[in-house]
């Protein structure tokens, strides 16, 4: 059986877009050069994500 692993980022309200489904608030943090998310990529062969955020994620 494989392992199931969250990797999100919400704010504290539990949302991940605003009230104007936008992820500004995400890209515009200031993470100084440095994230872990393409580390956490080689390491898990399927993502699940929804279509808004693929959208945003392509662009």
């Amino acid at each position: 059986m494989r392992k199931v692993v969250f990797y999100g980022a919400i704010s504290l309200d539990g949302f991940l877009a605003d009230e104007k489904d936008r992820l500004d608030w995400l890209f515009d943090t200031d993470l100084a050069g440095e994230s872990t998310y393409e580390s956490f990529e080689d390491k898990v062969d399927t993502v699940v994500m929804g279509r808004i955020t693929y959208q945003e994620a392509k662009k």
